[in-house]
């Protein structure tokens, strides 16, 4: 599961996090969450956009939302989360009598 949280919904996951460590002791897998949302977190760069834009399909093969998450790579260019459609057919499930997926 992905979902963006603004920077103010991100320091209220921080906060109660900490202060939940506060009044009930270390909580390992608190400690290491907090720790992530502070260590994961990287400011999107002015160039975000333009790569979004990039990878976006026309022809609707891969969609990407327009606050999709970009990671500017070292070597030149960038990773862009993006959503593929993938049909029951081509992932090899079939449809029950009923018309729904098993």
């Amino acid at each position: 599961m992905w979902f963006k949280l603004s920077d103010a919904e991100q320091s209220l996951v921080q906060h109660h996090l900490r202060s939940a460590i506060a009044d009930q002791g270390p909580d390992p897998k608190a400690i290491t969450l907090a720790d992530r949302l502070t260590s994961d977190a990287k400011p999107e760069t002015e160039d975000a956009q333009a790569y979004r834009d990039a990878a976006d399909d026309p022809f609707g093969e891969v969609n990407v939302d327009e606050d999709a998450p970009v990671t500017v790579s070292a070597s030149g260019g960038a990773w862009v989360l993006a959503w593929v459609y993938v049909s029951d057919a081509d992932a090899g499930i079939e449809e029950d009598e009923e018309g729904e997926d098993d």
